[in-house]
This record gives structure tokens, sequence and C-alpha cells, in this order.
């Protein structure tokens, strides 16, 4: 890996823990008192938070054409800035109203600087060659939850939770706007040699490049609308999932530990082994590990919860490169950043609801409810399988 690349790994890697931490993975641990103390419904809280996610969706295009015209440089200080300041906004809330607010901010900021944004970034850099940086990127904020969890339940408890929100805000300021100000590969220099190298390239790409058809994007983006169904869900309900083959609550959350493990080695295995994780290969792996874990546990009952988490986490962890680089090796790196925030902006959009949604499921089907989040994968496996049938290889010259 050159330098800029590890430097621009171990960057990103770093704001983009910082940003999931501060957005996605606080809403769970501050539920209880952030709704006690404005008297919001449990329910109409996560309402809320899925809101950001849906206005990340719908923005993901829009912001992902910016990073495609000027880099990444200028949409990702801007991300920081925006969730440290939906973040204070949600510490001075005292109505529903103000921290519904809060969440419209988050999810402005959600669009600009997480993982979507932060590939687009690398690509617009490194182009066809960023699959690596890509997966370390991943790895590295694969303990965002490890880290964000724990740290954010130890501060609720020892300073309130506003206060704790404060210093995600702080550490959004202070940490990961100068890491994304100070991104390599942005030199004037550098900017100016890949405008003329596109200028150049432009007529070319038009002749020689396939033309890229409407219905390659949309199936693209239902194969990861349906993978995308099966981690939302299981993570929303894991322990209780677990519960329902017959393990103890004890033994249920012990195995959802598994679930962070599991995805950090999909992860580093791809790292270390680039040449053997190409992109078909991980996209397969993401698809196929979570209905095998499906298989394990309902065959063998509550002594396999263990494997399954494990396995599981693993599936999850090869989707979220597979979301990086599977459009990328499908379509190239001309206008990534604008088609992967199409690609995107549906799974972002329906995963919202899937917490919800899949505990109709769980309520009225127990265990079985897993053949649903399985199917949903074997559907995208299938869908994925006829665009690479269908695939027409793109010159070397594009």
């Amino acid at each position: 890996m050159a330098p800029y690349a590890l430097r621009f790994t171990l960057q990103l890697g770093v704001t983009q823990t910082i940003g999931y931490a501060s957005t996605y993975y606080l809403a769970a641990i501050l539920a209880r008192p952030i709704t006690a103390d404005l008297d919001i419904p449990f329910e109409q809280y996560f309402v809320f938070s899925a809101t950001a996610s849906i206005i990340s969706g719908l923005l993901g295009p829009i912001l992902g054409r910016q990073i495609d015209r000027f880099g990444g440089r200028l949409v990702l200080p801007f991300a920081s800035l925006t969730i440290a300041s939906g973040l204070v906004v949600m510490a001075l809330s005292t109505t529903a109203t103000t921290f519904f607010v809060a969440w419209l901010i988050l999810g402005i900021g959600m669009a600009a600087g997480l993982y979507d944004a932060a590939f687009a970034s690398v690509v617009e850099i490194q182009g066809e060659r960023a699959q690596r940086t890509i997966a370390g990127i991943t790895l590295i904020a694969g303990f965002a939850s490890t880290i964000g969890w724990p740290l954010t339940s130890a501060l609720e408890q020892e300073l309130g939770w506003r206060e704790t929100v404060l210093v995600w805000a702080a550490i959004n300021l202070v940490i990961a706007l100068p890491l994304h100000i100070w991104l390599p590969g942005y030199a004037k220099g550098a900017r100016r040699q890949r405008r003329t190298h596109r200028a150049a390239q432009s007529d070319l790409d038009k002749t020689a490049a396939p033309r890229i058809s409407l219905l390659s994007i949309v199936l693209t983006a239902m194969i990861f609308v349906l993978a995308g169904f099966a981690p939302s869900a299981i993570a929303a309900h894991l322990p209780q999932i677990l519960e329902t083959t017959g393990a103890t609550g004890e033994i249920a959350l012990a195995a959802a530990t598994l679930l962070g493990p599991g995805q950090v080695f999909a992860r580093l295995i791809q790292v270390l082994f680039p040449t053997f994780f190409g992109p078909v290969r991980v996209a397969v792996f993401a698809l196929v590990m979570h209905p095998l874990a499906v298989v394990v546990l309902l065959s063998t009952g509550p002594s396999s919860v263990f494997v399954f988490a494990f396995l599981h986490g693993m599936g999850s962890g090869f989707l979220t490169v597979a979301a990086g680089i599977l459009p990328l090796y499908l379509f190239g790196a001309k206008n990534y950043g604008e088609r992967q925030g199409y690609i995107m902006a549906a799974a972002d959009i329906v995963i919202a609801f899937t917490p919800a949604i899949f505990s109709f499921a769980l309520t009225g089907l127990g265990r079985f409810s897993l053949v649903l989040t399985a199917g949903t994968a074997v559907m995208a496996l299938g869908i994925l399988a006829w665009l690479l049938s269908h695939r027409k290889p793109r010159s070397p010259e594009a």
C-alpha cells in the first residue's frame, strides 16, 4: 500500500469511527435517559433517529456529485462541522421538536461524512485501485461500536446525557475535523493533474466505455436493499432472536458480543489477502454468510448461537466493503460518488424502517423469522448472479 493510501486509510478510519460512534451508535445508548428527560415516547425517539438515515439517503447523490467534482476535502470537513452542530442542538434540546431538528442536522452530516462519502473520496483520488483502502477504512471503523458504546455509557453515567453529547461534538471538532482537512492527495498540483487527466479521458470514456444502463444501477441498488435487511434487523433484535431458540438471556447477550469480532475478522482477511478477495468474491461472501448462519442456528438450536453471531457478523463485515467496491467494479470510477449516492439511497431509506418491520415478523414467527432475512440475502445473490452474467466488460482504455 502506497504511503498516501496508508495515510488515507488511517485518517478516514479514525474519522469514520468517530462519525459512527457519535451518530448511529449514540442513539441506542442514550435512548432511555433522553426519552425520560424530554418526555418523548420510546417509539418516537427511534422514528427521529431513523429520519436521519432517510435524510442521509436522499442527500447522498447530491453530495456524491460534489465529491466527484471537488474531492472529499470540501465535503468531509463540512460533515464534521455539521455533525458537531447537530450534537450541540441535541444537547440543548428541551422539547421533542428541537430534538427532531437535531436529528435532521445529523442526517445531513451523516450523508456528507460516513461510509459512502468516505468511499467516494478515496475513489476520487485512487480510482479503481481503491479496493484495499476501502477495506482498511472499514476495518478500523469496525471498532466504532466497540469504542462508542462503552465510552458513551461511561460518560453518561459520569456526566449525564447532555454533557456526553457535547463531548462527542468536541471530538468531532478537535479530532475528526483536522483529520478531514489534512487528507492527503489534495495538493494543488495533484488536483490540476487529475483535472487534466479527466479532460483528456472524457471523450475516450464516452466512446470506449459501454453505456451504463439504468436497469443495472437499479438492480445493484436492489442488491444492497435486500442484503442490508438482515444486518439492520439483527442489529436491533439479536438478543431477542437468540432467546427464541431457547438460549438464556445471559447466553444470548454473550453471543451477541461476537457480532463485532466477526465483522472485524472479515475485514481483516480482506486487507491481508486482497488478491483472493476481489469485488465479486467479497460480494458473494457478504450474501452467503447470513443464510449459512441461519441454517446452522435453525438446525442445531441454542448450542450454535455463538457460531450464528460470528458468521452473521462476518457477512455484515463483508457487506460493508462490498457496498464500496462492487459498484466500482461494475461501473468504474467515473462519477462514482454521484452514482454511489443513488445506489445506496434506497438502502438507507428502507433500512431505516427495517427494525420496526422485522419486529412484527419476530413476534409472529419467533426464530423462523430468520427465514425472511435469509431469503432476502438469497434474492440479492440471485440478482448479483444475473448482473454478472449480463455484464459487458469495460475496455482497458476506459
